[in-house]
């Protein structure tokens, strides 16, 4: 996951996620509700499986990750 987080602020230069207090941030972690920003086509599907607010649905390793980057 926190990959997946500084990798979308690297590339967009924003947190995947806002909210003004924690409860807010939580929220939309929850929904998966992603910042506005552009990500490239290929990138998208993989960083919201990375940023999935449930465990089981993110990827099982990082190796799995960075070959879905890949």
């Amino acid at each position: 996951f926190s990959f997946c987080v500084a990798l979308f602020e690297a590339l967009t230069g924003r947190r995947p996620f806002s909210g003004r207090t924690v409860d807010d941030l939580e929220h939309a972690i929850a929904r998966g509700q992603l910042e506005g920003a552009k990500l490239p086509r290929h990138l998208e599907p993989v960083l919201r499986q990375g940023l999935a607010a449930d465990p089981t649905r993110r990827f099982g390793s990082l190796r799995e990750l960075l070959d879905a980057l890949a």
